[in-house]
């Protein structure tokens, strides 16, 4: 011990060392566990939630766009880019871990908020091929109802696991690039598969950026940290783990 004690910033470069054998940092499983848990009870919740009737904002560009079902792919591999970023938003330390978690929920509640005072749809039209990429649809339409459109919370998540990347000294520029091409396609998706307008997505990214901007220049995402940390701390004694197979995801 040098008697020292070390900055916010230092804690997270030495933790970040630590874990660089672990693929996904511990201190990253209860905040998305319970954060994504309530999350999504909630958009399902504000679909029967609306006030009044649904507003059909669709515009006449958007009756321009085509229906192409193959872009149900992108649609669905989105999922599995949200996955990959966030863990890699995780081991950039755990100040942009944290940041990213309180946008998140932050543009999460924003967003159920919009859902309930002033819910949207809008036509789809009838799948009537058979091949895959039309049966994908016939999948995505019976399990997503066209409801809670504006803001797109697929447009918004995209671009905040996208953001938190853009300029990392840890994740290759190759894959930064991609991940904006690909942000940019899961956009083009949401179009093309006539889940959403144009004012969908454009309201999803605001809301995201509007929500990072929140979290970092209020010190949110310390609130989050500190309650987080607090939580993992009575896990590990609770169910017994010990702190030097943890420690690296815990220590302050």
């Amino acid at each position: 011990m040098t008697g020292k004690r070390k900055t916010m910033s230092e804690q997270d470069n030495t933790i970040t060392e630590k874990q660089s054998r672990r693929f996904i940092p511990s201190y990253t499983y209860s905040a998305a566990i319970i954060c994504c848990g309530i999350c999504s009870t909630l958009y399902f919740v504000t679909k029967y939630m609306g006030i009044g009737e649904h507003h059909n904002i669709e515009s006449s560009l958007d009756k321009m766009i085509p229906f192409i079902p193959f872009w149900s792919s992108i649609y669905l591999l989105c999922y599995i880019f949200w996955a990959f970023n966030a863990i890699l938003t995780a081991r950039e330390g755990k100040e942009t871990w944290y940041k990213f978690v309180a946008a998140y929920v932050l543009a999460e509640l924003f967003c159920d908020l919009v859902f309930i005072v002033y819910p949207t749809t809008m036509p789809r039209p009838e799948v009537t091929g058979t091949g895959i990429f039309d049966w994908t649809m016939k999948l995505i339409y019976s399990a997503d109802l066209p409801y809670n459109l504006l803001p797109s919370l697929h447009c918004m998540l995209s671009w905040l696991v996208t953001r938190y990347l853009i300029g990392s000294k840890k994740v290759p520029k190759w894959y930064q690039a991609a991940s904006v091409i690909n942000c940019f396609l899961i956009f083009l998706s949401t179009l093309f598969t006539r889940q959403h307008v144009i004012v969908d997505i454009v309201t999803g990214v605001l809301v995201a950026e509007a929500a990072a901007f929140i979290a970092d220049k209020t010190g949110l995402h310390l609130k989050f940290r500190a309650f987080f940390e607090k939580l993992d701390d009575k896990l590990i004694r609770k169910f017994g783990k010990n702190n030097n197979s943890t420690g690296s995801d815990t220590d302050q």
